[in-house]
């Protein structure tokens, strides 16, 4: 059978997904709306591409009850960073005239700009934060800004990838003044998410951090879906095609059961698969697609790596990595020190190319490790 090109493939990763797209987790949805409603702050907490951005919108947004100031951290470098990727965002979220009115009363050093949309062409104003503004000052004044809104708007803030604020050289000032401004912002909820668990319970549990309990917790893992092969097997069909159950189980031992990965592996599957079943047989053509896609960023990591590096995720490819200090780690490595091994891995995490679980190390990306495999490093 031809491939029918009005079928369209019905997976999606690498974005916030909703509607039909998005697979219930009625549980969790029912926690964290709880904590929304009734004001309170909340970390969610999850590994990397587990939904957690999605479970977010879908209980936030989706019921158009709130507005979400939405904001992601990821790669911040600095407090300037932080007020300018705060002053845009909320800028995007409401661009009534009302809030550029406010932002440029509390923050005196900001600009608006016209430009066009580049999908739509139509004319957008954007906030721009001069350079070097940043102090505490400004950021009382954007959150004050947020506290105005309150009244008509019931807004939500998420702050996605929160652990990178840490790492900034003004955090622990950044971090105290949040603390104080947060205590008094009523009843607007802040959503805290990260990925990095040990980095976000530093911030919210640790007794030294400012954040010490200004937040409750709320937990995310691919177990917490409501029916998630049957949802896999509800896309396959709505794409035109069918999938045994054992395969779907094979898809989610490939992929660690991380749902991101999972739509990845099936987003492939269904492109390789040119008749209505898809089969075992089609497993190896869409992890060569993936690879074929994404080589070149692995050949990018490869290259940067240390030869020491290189060979312990090599082996951590191949033998996993629950001994990495055992003789047969070190013997596969040809590294003769633990301590060796042990900088390799920091270096590793820290690259958030493999993470640590309380029993071992991890690959951040399954597909990675399938490609050093594949392409015989280990």
């Amino acid at each position: 059978m031809k491939k029918n090109s009005r079928m369209q493939n019905p997976f999606r990763f690498g974005q916030v997904v909703e509607n039909e797209a998005y697979c219930p987790r009625t549980a969790l949805e029912r926690r964290l709306k709880s904590r929304i409603q009734r004001g309170q702050n909340t970390v969610v907490l999850g590994n990397r591409r587990v939904g957690k951005t999605s479970l977010i919108w879908n209980v936030a947004a989706r019921r158009r009850t709130y507005k979400v100031w939405y904001v992601d951290f990821l790669g911040i470098k600095s407090g300037q960073d932080f007020l300018t990727r705060g002053v845009q965002s909320l800028g995007s979220m409401d661009r009534h005239a009302s809030v550029l009115e406010r932002l440029l009363k509390a923050l005196p050093r900001l600009t608006v700009s016209m430009s066009a949309d580049p999908v739509t062409g139509l004319p957008t104003l954007t906030p721009t934060v001069a350079p070097d503004v940043y102090n505490p000052e400004s950021l009382v004044g954007l959150l004050g800004v947020v506290k105005d809104l309150a009244a008509k708007r019931k807004p939500v803030v998420v702050f996605d990838e929160f652990q990178e604020v840490a790492k900034i050289p003004e955090a622990n000032a950044l971090l105290a003044v949040l603390r104080g401004r947060i205590q008094f912002m009523g009843s607007t909820p802040f959503v805290f998410a990260g990925s990095v668990r040990n980095d976000m319970w530093q911030l919210f549990a640790d007794e030294r951090s400012p954040l010490h309990k200004s937040a409750d917790f709320v937990e995310v893992a691919a177990k917490d879906f409501d029916d998630f092969q049957g949802f896999l097997a509800s896309r396959f069909q709505a794409g035109g095609k069918r999938v045994a159950k054992d395969l779907l189980s094979e898809v989610l031992r490939i992929c660690d059961s991380v749902p991101g990965d999972i739509q990845q592996l099936c987003a492939a599957l269904w492109d390789v698969t040119l008749d209505r079943e898809v089969t075992r047989d089609q497993v190896g053509p869409a992890l060569e697609e993936i690879f074929c896609n994404e080589s070149r960023a692995y050949e990018s990591i490869v290259t940067d790596l240390s030869a020491q590096q290189l060979r312990v995720l090599a082996v951590l490819a191949r033998e996993g990595g629950r001994s990495v200090l055992g003789k047969g780690f070190l013997l596969a490595t040809g590294i003769t020190h633990p301590s060796s091994v042990k900088r390799a891995l920091t270096r590793l995490c820290q690259r958030r190319l493999i993470f640590r679980t309380p029993r071992e190390y991890k690959f951040s990306n399954p597909f990675l490790k399938l490609w050093l495999l594949h392409k015989g490093y280990a």
